[in-house]
């Protein structure tokens, strides 16, 4: 059972294509997958 605030968060998360940040402005992440950045975020 979710509560009714985190059902809200869920229907209002999207996911964010970086594509045109990576491709138009050259960015180069330092962790560009969830499985890499995640050990270095605790």
């Amino acid at each position: 059972m979710l509560s009714p605030g985190m059902l809200t968060y869920l229907r209002e998360s999207s996911r964010i294509d970086n594509r045109k940040m990576l491709t138009e402005l050259g960015v180069v992440l330092r962790y560009p997958t969830l499985a890499q950045g995640l050990p270095h975020s605790l």
